[in-house]
């Protein structure tokens, strides 16, 4: 559960998530625990945020960025999702997001699509910021950093499993393997994805 201090917390944090994001959430949950899994967690994520109402939320709406990460720790909570369940949630995702399957229609190779990200994470997130430190398409390599984004511990496996299958479907490379690594530095902590295939 949730602590009290905890909720505050995240609610108190600046920042906005598009509709969508919380919507394909629900969606991973349809899909791997049925109509009984949905209900669940939407009776307990009204009584931790009674304003977070799954079936009122649109797609290209924005909502406080604290109840994206309220969503995937009731999620985990529920239904006692390990780390590599939360990856395969995030692997999935590019597929049912809304927004995500409009804009992956446009990127035509693995360069453009790097080159889209830092753009492409605006379209989702109100706050963060993508950077790309290495591009070496020959040695099929990507570094980038996420920047100004700590909402919650739990997003970033999430992440690794969002990137992965960006990368697999712009390369068609069935061997991507990413790495996070997260670092504090300074006054700008950032997390490292390091992405090959």
């Amino acid at each position: 559960m949730i602590t009290d201090k905890e909720l505050k917390k995240l609610l108190n944090i600046k920042g906005l998530v598009r509709g969508s994001v919380l919507k394909t959430d629900l969606k991973y949950v349809l899909d791997k625990e049925g109509e009984k899994g949905v209900k669940e967690v939407k009776k307990e994520i009204k009584k931790v945020v009674p304003g977070l109402n799954y079936d009122e939320i649109k797609n290209t709406d924005w909502y406080p960025i604290g109840w994206r990460a309220i969503s995937l720790l009731m999620i985990i909570r529920i239904f006692n999702w390990n780390e590599e369940e939360i990856f395969k949630m995030g692997q999935a995702a590019p597929k049912n997001s809304f927004i995500a399957r409009t804009i992956l229609r446009f990127f035509v190779s693995i360069k453009k699509t790097v080159e889209e990200i830092p753009r492409y994470w605006r379209k989702h997130y109100s706050v963060g910021k993508m950077v790309n430190k290495k591009i070496d398409i020959k040695n099929k390599i990507i570094i980038t950093y996420l920047k100004d984004f700590n909402i919650h511990p739990c997003l970033f496996n999430y992440f690794r499993g969002y990137f992965h299958t960006i990368t697999e479907l712009a390369t068609r490379s069935k061997n991507v393997n990413i790495k996070t690594v997260e670092i504090a530095s300074g006054k700008n902590p950032y997390h490292k994805f390091t992405i090959k295939w």
